[in-house]
């Protein structure tokens, strides 16, 4: 929701996940919601991407290679226009809470994988707020 109540047209997500079927399916749900979607296989190519384009998002699963969603997070939280997005982690890893100890207070959310459509509508309603389209 904006200053005035209202709320803001879904923005720019940035998707970050290895998985290429998931990667596709949550993109999808989210261009459904009228998001618009940035995806990224790996922590490399987000934070490559990070430099030319600044999401009002950041979604990202634990588990990547390369740089996992903890060293991600860490490096965005450095990046001058960066620093103050949103960052929601996804993770199937049993002990995921555990290994996000130290850094869970500054993430906007954890969810377990599979995430739902449920929790993803509750990830970007609780940014851009109900506005955002219903998807079918």
């Amino acid at each position: 929701m904006d200053e005035t109540g209202e709320a803001r047209e879904p923005g720019k997500v940035m998707l970050v996940e290895d998985d290429p079927s998931l990667l596709k399916v949550m993109g999808y749900m989210l261009q459904d919601w009228g998001c618009r979607v940035i995806r990224c296989r790996d922590g490399y190519e987000a934070l490559d991407t990070l430099r030319h384009i600044k999401p009002d998002l950041i979604i990202s699963d634990l588990d990547l290679p390369f740089i996992d969603g903890i060293a991600l997070f860490e490096r965005c939280r450095e990046m001058a226009g960066i620093s103050s997005v949103p960052f929601v982690i996804i993770s199937a890893i049993p002990d995921a809470e555990e290994r996000l100890e130290g850094i869970r207070d500054g993430l906007a959310g954890f969810y377990a994988k599979p995430v739902s459509m449920e929790s993803l509508r509750k990830i970007v309603s609780a940014l851009f707020g109900e506005g955002t389209r219903q998807g079918s």
